[in-house]
Order: structure tokens, then sequence, then C-alpha cells
């Protein structure tokens, strides 16, 4: 008894660690939202150098408290020496996004929601009461719908993003919590919140997922299937095909097409022409936002691909594919609906790897959760797809 009792109160002393380590990742994610996206500071050392060293103190207390590091620690190892090679902004927020995965994976599941729905719902009050004091600007935009509003971000596509992603958060934490009667109240509640973000910013990808979204979840059966899951399980791969088709072969039916992905395309096709094949593989720092006079592709698949190469890129798809196995074999419906929100998102924001989106870390969590299956390969065996 006295030695069981010693291993649960060493198995709680590393849990409460690897939630230390967690709470100074989600620490240094905050920062980035709000040094970069409401108060717009290029200062590398906050913007940058500040989350980077929370970043290598926790991973510091995760290699020093967990037993086998091996792996880990040559992957981050390698990853850190790819960003400094070319030091990027989504190749740091990749290499923070990949810790982020294995120090979670260690943590409870309900507590790591948990926090960040805690955390998320404070930025959140946080930018409403620095927009309404004034201390940060709620810029107005003039589109061809009417005026719109930033809501204190840098343009208006970024706030209904931030929170439509909070929502999915929060209903994430109902369906681990012991009320799920809950979730039906809330969904409606969002929607409202979702239609009146609609009124103030004029983003129709917002409302086009959350509805897909809902969907997923109320009629689950019906929009996940054996048919559908084959499709889902591939769109990161069709997404950046797609648009890699289309930017090489651009014409004048692309262009309006285009035209409605706020020239997306365009943007895409700048940086495959100026790519040779080394950088298409390995990946190239030119594409963060912050280099003068470019445009970022606001794709997330797209991003992934530009700033870490086709071998990251392939990488990331096999978490996914993965993933997806997981959850479809374990019924776990409600997680593909998750995914699925993020996916198809991600398609014309660069949400899955945003440096303001720290609410996208449950994208990730989600892909680690399923990596922890050893058995995966025979659960394809027993039931390929």
């Amino acid at each position: 008894m006295a030695v069981r009792n010693m291993l649960n109160n060493n198995n709680v002393k590393q849990r409460n660690i690897f939630h230390s380590c967690y709470i100074i990742l989600l620490l240094s994610f905050v920062i980035r939202l709000f040094s970069g996206a409401i108060f717009g500071t290029e200062n590398i050392y906050v913007f940058l150098l500040l989350p980077s060293l929370l970043m290598v103190f926790s991973f510091f207390i995760y290699v020093i408290n967990k037993k086998v590091t091996y792996v880990v620690f040559i992957l981050f190892v390698f990853m850190s020496i790819f960003v400094l090679m070319q030091p990027e902004i989504f190749r740091a927020t990749l290499l923070m996004l990949f810790f982020t995965m294995f120090v979670s994976r260690e943590c409870d599941l309900k507590f790591v929601i948990n926090v960040m729905v805690l955390v998320s719902i404070f930025s959140v009050f946080v930018i409403f009461v620095l927009v309404s004091t004034g201390i940060v600007e709620n810029e107005v935009f003039e589109t061809p719908r009417g005026y719109v509003y930033a809501l204190g971000f840098d343009n208006p596509n970024t706030a209904p993003l931030f929170m439509s992603t909070i929502f999915v958060l929060a209903t994430y934490a109902i369906k681990l919590s012991n009320k799920k009667e809950m979730l039906l109240p809330f969904i409606i509640f969002a929607s409202f919140l979702v239609y009146f973000l609609f009124i103030a910013t004029g983003t129709r990808t917002m409302v086009a997922v959350w509805f897909l979204f809902c969907l997923t979840i109320l009629f689950k059966k019906i929009f996940i299937n054996k048919i559908t899951i084959r499709v889902i399980k591939l769109l990161p791969i069709i997404a950046l095909v797609s648009f890699y088709f289309m930017a090489m072969n651009y014409n004048s039916a692309v262009e309006i097409l285009d035209s409605l992905l706020s020239f997306r395309i365009r943007y895409f096709r700048n940086f495959l022409i100026e790519f040779s094949i080394i950088d298409k593989i390995f990946g190239n720092a030119q594409i963060t936002p912050t280099t003068p006079g470019r445009n970022a592709p606001a794709n997330s698949f797209n991003v992934i691909f530009l700033s870490n190469g086709i071998i990251i890129f392939l990488m990331f798809f096999h978490f996914y594919r993965k993933s997806i196995d997981y959850y479809f074999y374990n019924k776990d419906y409600f997680s593909i609906s998750v995914l699925l929100f993020f996916v198809l998102y991600g398609v014309t924001e660069a949400l899955l790897i945003g440096i303001a989106f720290f609410p996208n870390i449950l994208f990730w969590i989600l892909l680690s959760r399923a990596e922890l299956v050893p058995k995966i390969a025979e659960i394809r065996k027993k039931r390929p797809m």
C-alpha cells in the first residue's frame, strides 16, 4: 500500500510538472497574440525571443522530468536547427506547436482544455477593455458590402477567426464535462454571436464553416460515414494540390475564383514562381507576413508547405490522416467534427499555424492524442479505409 501511494504521489507530482510546462507554453502563445495581432509590434525581443525563451524553459523542465526523452530531444533539436538556419515566424510557430503536442499528451485532457478556455475568455475580455478604452484602435475598413470593423485586431478576418475557434474549444470542453445537456443551448448561443460577428466584420468563411461544424455535430451519422471519411482524410492534400494546380495554370476562370478568395491563389503563385526545387523541399523564410511588400498566402496548407517544405507538410499530413482513422474507428465523431472545422477554415486562413490563434492548439492536441495508440497499424488492417 505504501509503495502504491508513493507511486501515485510521484505520478501526481510529474503530472503537475507537465501541467506547469503546458501553462508556460500557453503563456508564450498569449504573448504572441497581444504583441503581434493586437499591438502590432515588430519588436523581435517581445514577439519572438521572449516566447522562444519560455518554450526553451518549458522544454528544459520537460526533459529533466521525463525518463524517455531521446526521440523528443532529437526531434526538438533538429527542428530548432531547422528554424535557426532560416528564422521565420511560421517555422517558429510550428516548432512551438510541435513541442506543445508532446507536453499536452502528458497532461490531463480536461485540464488542458479547461485552462485554454479560461485563458481564451480572459484574453477576449482584455481585448474588449483595450478597444473600449481606446488603448487599441477598432479599425474600420471599407468594402464593397459596406464598412466592417477589425474589433481590435489588424484586419476584419482575425477577430471572427479567433472567436469562432474559442466557440469550438468551448463545445469540446462541454463534451468532456458532465453537463452535455448544455451543448445544444451553447451552440445556439454561439450561433447568435457568430451572426453578430458576421455583421460587424463581414467574414463569410466563419459563417459557412461554423454552420458545417454544427451540422456535423447534430447530424453526425449523416455527415460522417465510411464514404465522407475518405474525403475528410484527404482534405489537406486536396487543398494544397488544388491551389498548386490553379496557381500554376492561372487563367481567366481561375482569376474569377481567385477574386472570391481575396487573391489567395495569386499570392501563392507569386511564391511558387520564385521558389527553387530546394525551397519546395525544405521551405523558404520569405513568406513571413512582416516581409515588406509581400502578402502571405492565407491558407494553412500553403503556408506549411511554403515555409517548411514538402517533407514537413507530408509529416503533418501523416499525423492528420492517422488521427482521422483513429477517431473514426473509435466512433469519436465529435473529435472528427472539430478537426474538420479547423481543416475547412484552414483552406482560406492560416488558422492551423497562425501566430495569433492559440486556441488552434486544440487541433494539434487531438492529433497528438490519437498518436498515443500503439496499435494504429492493426486498426487499419482490421478496418481498411
